[in-house]
Parts: C-alpha cells; structure tokens; sequence
C-alpha cells in the first residue's frame, strides 16, 4: 500500500464512530432547529459536525499515524523502537586485579651476597579477563580507564630497573613502564604508579582459550652489606586495571546469544473493545533493522503473541527465521540497514488482529557469527557507539469487518435539567447523518455521583447509527440519515438531575458482517449529529 500523505493526528478506536455520538459537548446552539416541535421548552444540547479526522482524533496514542493512499483508504500506521543493543550489552571488561610475587632462589641469594648480583628478566603473563570469557581479543582501543601498578619490597635490597608491559601501548604508541627502585623505599612499603588509558590499545596474546597481558621484567638486585639475602619472595607486583571503557574492540567474539525479554507494542484501537471480532483484511509489519556491529547475526522473532488484557484471548503468530544480517563492512564505515517486511504472504500476521489485541508481544532471539570464526582479515569488530536497533512499522489499512464488538465508556455528563421547576416529562431527539460503513446498538446507562445506575434511555439497546449505503468496492457512496425521539416520563425526569455520569454501551457491526463484506474507510467520511431535549410542565421562561 502505498503511502501518500503523511498526517499525525492521534488515532482513535473505530469504538468513537458510537461513542463520540452520545459525547455532550462541541455545542453550537444555532444549527439545531424545531421548527417541527412546539415544546414548553426547547433545549439544544449539542450539534456536532464531524469528518473522519474529528473521529478518529479522539484518544491520546503518541506513536500512531494516520496515512492515506492514493485513493483515499486510511490506514493505522504504528512506529516505535522495539530492541535495542549496545556494545556494553554484548561486550565488557571488567575491573580486574592481577597479583605476583617474584623470588629469589637460593642461587641467586648466594650470587648476591657474593656481591655479583642477580636480575629478574622474564616475562609473566596474566590472564585478560572479558564477558563473555571465549572471546578472542586481537585489538582494544580504551576510550577511557585506569592502569595501576604496585610494587613492593620485600627484602632489604637494592633493586633498580622496570616493569613493562609487552603488549600495552599509550596513544603515541610508546609501551607503559613503570620503574622499579629501592632507593628512599623501606622494605615492606608500597609504591604505585597510574596511568590514564585514554587512547591506549592492548594487542592481548591469544593462547587458544585465554586472552594475555604480557609483563616483561628487567630489574636487578644487588647486595645491600646491611642485610643478608635469602631465598624466597623477594618482589611483590600488583596490577588494577578499573573504570575500563572500550572505544572499539577486534577479533573473534564467538556465537554470542543475543535474547531478549518480551517487548510489546499497543494497538490502541481496540482500547474500547471488550470482545467481539475486528477482521481486517491485510496487515503488514516492517523490522527495520539498523547494524553498526561488525559481526554477521542471524535472528528470529520468537514467541510472537497477539494477546486481548480483556478476555485473556491469544494467538501465536509465525515468522521466518532465516533473518540474517551481514554486519558493517568496516570499522568507521556506514551501518547496516535492512527491512525485514512480513504480510499474509509470509506469515499469518493478519490474524494477530483477530482477538481484537490490545497487546502485540514479541520476543528475539539472535546468534552472532552463525558460521563460525570469520576470514583472518576480515574480524569482527564493535565500536563504542555500535547499536543494533530494530524499530517496528505496522501498518493496518481500514479495510475489513467488525462483528459484535462490545463498547464500554464512561463518560463525565452534567445534565442541569433541575433548573428548571415542575417537569412533567423530557423528549430526546436524536438526529445523526452517518456517512460511515458502520451501525451500532447502543444503550445509556445514567449514574448519580455514587455511580449508582437512576435510569437508562431505552429499554433495551436501540439502533440509533445507520450505517452509510456501501458501494460493491465496500466505499459508503449514499450517507443515511436517522432520527429517533425517547421520551422520559415525570420521576425520570426528576431523577435526570442527579446525573453525574453515564456510562454507554454499544455492539457495534459494519454493514453485512455477517457475510465477512469487506468495508473501507476512507479520508472523506463525514458524521453528522443533533442531540436535543423538549421539556414539558409549568416551566417559567424569562
């Protein structure tokens, strides 16, 4: 369907095409005549003009629309994100702390008593801690973080030399070191050093399972005369690394699950609906998937369910599951966008709307690298600002047939007819112009301010909308017109002047329903209402 003018009213339910007849207000006292009544006292108590905009403009739905095609078919168009993911939703180094402790042998303790000296000049390696922990990590750029390294003495030595680590460089590419001296430090105290990982990048080794943070060692030790030396532990090293936030990341990231819990989206035209079957003839939802994750993802949607809050009434709905997404190409290059587009083509998505849903719920389930490790030149990547979003259009084109749908509203009415002394009796007269393929029962149920029922306008459910003259396309060509006068007798009357409520309720029908007639509803549909009052008695008029 395609769309041709763009408008953003807020939607209504078709529940108004009844309701907005009965509502008491948008009063214009000079166009209801009666001419054709000679009454005590004519009291004109709304007259309503209203096209299809004024009736579908009736409730508060921020993230509906309102489209028309090129001929004049409305549509329901609801927008809205429905997942979203980020680096820190799939990725995350934590704080870590990495603890060892060098010693001498007795070797060595002999060689620097001897006055000759020993040295550390290893390297040890500490594992890179990461979640999900089997992701092989070829490149991290820090956005931002902290390095700390302590060192401490343990043995009245002299020590002179550095720490650095073999695969950690800062942002002019010169390796982090820190230097390591006993001159002015006491055996047993302490020292840090601290560095800002702003633009830093860490090359971790990858030894199968583990990523490695390489420290390599070149300190040496020579004899203090004031103390003797002896095997054992001799250095201690610590190293934090904290507050870590990843500007990008590169390698391998495995089959990451990606699940989330139910998200849902509100069709709010069935607010008002109670029970009954709304049908509509073809629905269409669009994933519109946006991907600046550099990793191949296949998805699903699963557990789709089109649910009533009223009845507890649901229906599953099935989607392919061969979604797949390529990911972007290069690092700092133009996100992924792919629609995934669903209708009675490719799934059964026209019968989420049979349980007149107030709810769509829908859950997703995803696999990254679906096919294993990628080309050696080609690793995944995810930067800072990666996101994987998946926004929802539904589009519901008003083209179908409603069939005994129950209508509750409740609606804050202030009838003052006890201004006026000595009523014997009150006529409603009722006169509707209705170009809408629709008709209704409908009943009035009068509430004091307890919201105790005083009286009701009919005594059963009364057919008060006609619905328009529907040509064979299901377009009301012929609006019909109708109109009804209720009189109420003395004690109703009098009880009317309580009224500080009044509830309606209506069934409503399109035209033929019961054979399945597709209606349309189209942009120049027009309702027309007069809602008036004849008091009779010894009324004084000034």
């Amino acid at each position: 369907m395609e769309k041709k003018t763009y408008l953003s009213p807020k939607i209504a339910s078709i529940s108004l095409l009844i309701l907005a007849f009965i509502t008491l207000h948008s009063c214009d006292v000079d166009n209801l005549k009666y001419d054709d009544w000679k009454p005590v006292v004519a009291v004109p108590l709304a007259y309503s003009d209203f096209d299809v905009y004024d009736v579908l403009n009736r409730t508060d739905s921020l993230q509906e629309l309102l489209v028309v095609d090129e001929d004049g078919l409305l549509a329901l168009n609801y927008k809205g994100e429905l997942f979203s993911f980020s680096l820190d939703e799939l990725l995350d180094i934590p704080d870590q702390n990495y603890n060892q402790t060098l010693q001498l042998s007795a070797t060595m303790a002999s060689t620097i008593e001897s006055g000759l000296g020993a040295s550390f000049s290893d390297a040890i390696e500490f594992p890179l801690n990461i979640d999900p922990s089997d992701v092989r990590v070829d490149e991290v750029v820090f956005l931002s973080g902290n390095v700390n390294l302590s060192y401490t003495i343990l043995q009245n030595e002299v020590f002179e030399g550095s720490i650095t680590f073999g695969n950690l460089v800062d942002q002019n590419n010169t390796p982090l070191s820190f230097s390591i001296s006993s001159t002015g430090v006491n055996p047993g105290q302490t020292i840090t050093e601290s560095f800002d990982l702003t633009g830093a990048r860490m090359s971790p080794n990858y030894d199968g399972t583990e990523n490695l943070i390489a420290l390599d060692f070149g300190i040496s030790i020579s004899n203090n005369p004031d103390n003797t030396a002896v095997s054992g532990d001799a250095l201690n090293i610590e190293v934090d690394l904290s507050e870590i936030n990843i500007d990008y990341i590169t390698g391998y990231f495995g089959q990451l699950s990606i699940n989330t819990d139910q998200d849902s989206v509100r069709i709010k035209i069935f607010d008002n609906i109670i029970n009954g079957t709304f049908a509509l003839e073809e629905a269409f939802i669009d994933l519109n998937v946006e991907n600046s994750f550099g990793l191949p993802v296949d998805f699903s949607l699963d557990d789709v369910t089109s649910f009533n809050l009223e009845t507890g009434e649901e229906i599953d709905l099935t989607f392919p599951t061969d979604l797949a997404l390529a990911g972007q190409t290069e690092l700092n290059g133009t996100p992924e966008e792919v629609t995934f587009s669903f209708n009675n083509g490719n799934t059964n998505v026209v019968d989420l709307l049979e349980p007149t849903p107030k709810v769509v719920y829908f859950a997703l389930n995803a696999t990254s690298n679906p096919n294993g490790p990628p080309p050696p030149d080609q690793p995944n990547f995810i930067r800072h600002d990666s996101r994987l979003d998946v926004d929802i259009d539904v589009l519901l084109p008003l083209k179908g047939y409603a069939q005994d749908i129950l209508l509750i509203d409740t609606l804050d009415v202030d009838i003052e007819f006890d201004e006026f002394e000595e009523v014997d009796s009150i006529e409603f007269k009722i006169r509707t112009l209705n170009g809408f393929p629709t008709r209704g029962d409908v009943q009035v149920v009068f509430l004091d301010e307890l919201q105790t029922p005083i009286d009701s306008l009919f005594l059963e459910p009364s057919p008060i909308i006609l619905s328009g003259l529907v040509n064979s396309s299901g377009i009301v060509d012929t609006p019909v017109e109708n109109t009804q006068v209720v009189s109420v007798d003395q004690a109703s009357a009098d009880n009317l002047g309580n009224t500080d409520k009044i509830v309606v309720i209506a069934v409503l029908n399109t035209i033929n329903n019961q054979n399945e007639d597709i209606v349309r509803f189209m942009d120049d549909y027009r309702l027309k209402i007069n809602l008036g009052a004849k008091i009779y008695g010894n009324i004084a008029v000034e």
